[in-house]
């Protein structure tokens, strides 16, 4: 039960997890969830974020993040971070969301659940 899996440790970690499945991608689940900007510019702001968790999870890390409202410009001009890669996201998840293409490259060598996962995403708000 991988997708529960990734659901049980967010909700452990405290957040407040919404998932259902998204016709647009082929049934997968997706996971939403409000989420307080703890890092960077953007620091206190509350955003809604979002995750699409494998089915051999945690073999593979999740995709995303996906977030509304926008926090970055669209941007995929580059794939250079930390603004580089953002890409509208409104086909699956509705209007107003956004994609970042930001591979969690540590994933094998690392602990492979979600309070890694997001370490990762909010270094990634460190960044901008």
């Amino acid at each position: 039960m991988p997708v529960p899996d990734f659901i049980a440790e967010l909700r452990d970690l405290g957040y407040e997890v919404d998932a259902s499945p998204v016709p647009q991608l082929q049934g997968n689940i997706v996971v939403r969830f409000p989420f307080q900007i703890p890092l960077g510019s953007k620091s206190g702001e509350v955003i809604t974020m979002g995750f699409i968790p494998p089915p051999d999870y945690p073999m593979t890390c999740p995709s995303g993040p996906y977030m509304t409202p926008h926090v970055l410009p669209l941007n995929t001009s580059t794939t250079e971070p930390p603004y580089g890669g953002v890409s509208d996201a409104s086909g699956a998840f509705g209007q107003q969301w956004q994609y970042w293409s930001r591979p969690y490259n540590g994933w094998a060598q690392g602990e492979r659940n979600a309070k890694a996962y997001m370490r990762h995403i909010k270094h990634l708000f460190h960044l901008i």
